[in-house]
C-alpha cells in the first residue's frame, strides 16, 4: 500500500471490525489508526476522549500518571491473548472507560475479546444463554483459545450487551455460530441491537473479500 512505501508497518486490526493499524518508527514516533467507516463509533469515542483532557487538565495529568505507573511494571509490555495485545494496552481501559461515562458515551460498538473482563463476559454469555440452557458444560470451551476462532463483543457505550462466536475457515469462509443478547437487552425486544450486531459482522466479512457459511451442519442462532 502507498502507507507502506511511505515506511509504514501494517499491524492489522487489533481488536476493532473495520479498522487498520499502521505504525512508524523513527525520529517520530507514529501510531497511525485508519477506519473503514466515516461513522465508526471508535473515531467519536477517541474525539471524545481527546476532548476531555484537552478540557480538564487535572484528568490529563492523572492519565500520564496511570501510564507512567503501568509502564513501572515489568509485564507491562508482555503480550496476552490471541490476539497478543500488551498488558499496557489493556490496563489502560479501566481510566478511559471512566472518562467515557462521564461525558455520557453510549453508542452501540464491536470489539473482538481482549481483556480479562471481556473473556469473562464471552464465557458467562455461552454459559447462561446457550449451554447451560441444554443443562451441559460448554463443549466448545477450547474455542476461547484457538487461533480461527474469534469471540466478538457488543457495547453501548462502555457496558457489555452482547456476545458472537465467529469461525475462520479455510478458502475465506467465515462461520458465525451464534449472535446474542444479555436478558436485559433480550426483555427490551429491540430487534435493532442484534440487527446492528451482526451487520457489522456481515460488513467485516465482506470487507475481508469472505462468504459466510451457511449449511445443515450450522449452528447459527440468533438469540
Amino acid at each position: 500500500s502507498s502507507l507502506e512505501k511511505s515506511g509504514y508497518t501494517h499491524k492489522g486490526e487489533w481488536n476493532v471490525p473495520l479498522k487498520c493499524g499502521f505504525t512508524k518508527r523513527g525520529d517520530v514516533d507514529v501510531n497511525l489508526h485508519v477506519f473503514f467507516d466515516e461513522n465508526h463509533p471508535e473515531i467519536e469515542l477517541n474525539l471524545l476522549f481527546r476532548d476531555y483532557l484537552r478540557e480538564h487538565p487535572d484528568a490529563r495529568d492523572e492519565y500520564a500518571a496511570t501510564k507512567v505507573r503501568i509502564l513501572q511494571d515489568d509485564a507491562a509490555q508482555e503480550r496476552v491473548g490471541t490476539l497478543a495485545f500488551p498488558v499496557y494496552t489493556l490496563k489502560k481501559r479501566e481510566f478511559i472507560y471512566g472518562i467515557l461515562n462521564k461525558v455520557g458515551f453510549d453508542r452501540l460498538r464491536v470489539l473482538k475479546c481482549t481483556a480479562d473482563e471481556e473473556w469473562a463476559a464471552a464465557k458467562d454469555f455461552r454459559k447462561k444463554h446457550f449451554f447451560f440452557k441444554l443443562g451441559t458444560a460448554d463443549p466448545q470451551s477450547s474455542t476461547l483459545n484457538s487461533p480461527g476462532h474469534e469471540h466478538w463483543l457488543l457495547y453501548k457505550g462502555t457496558e457489555i450487551i452482547g456476545y458472537s462466536h465467529v469461525q475462520l475457515l479455510p478458502k475465506s469462509r467465515v462461520r458465525v455460530h451464534v449472535v446474542m443478547l444479555s436478558d436485559e437487552y433480550r426483555r427490551l425486544n429491540n430487534d435493532s441491537f442484534s440487527s446492528y450486531f451482526f451487520k457489522v459482522i456481515v460488513k467485516w466479512i465482506r470487507f475481508n473479500g469472505a462468504k459466510i457459511v451457511y449449511n445443515a451442519e450450522d449452528s447459527f442462532a440468533l438469540l
